[in-house]
């Protein structure tokens, strides 16, 4: 028999996490529509919001669950 602790590891795959550099051009939309979530939702997972300007060269985190 398997222990709980296998059953839950097989239950949900960790989120991947990605690093996405800025470019120009980018906006909160395009790099959210390329990952497949939300502008709102990448804007959060980085603690900000999708009113807040993205620089070029700067780094955001997206999480991934596929």
């Amino acid at each position: 028999p398997k222990s709980a602790v296998e059953k839950t590891r097989k239950a949900k795959p960790a989120p991947k996490v990605k690093t996405y550099v800025v470019k120009s051009g980018d906006s909160w939309a395009a790099i959210a529509q390329k990952y497949g979530i939300s502008a709102e939702e990448l804007a959060e997972q980085n603690g900000l919001d999708t009113s807040s300007t993205l620089a070029v060269g700067q780094k955001l985190k997206i999480k991934q669950v596929k």
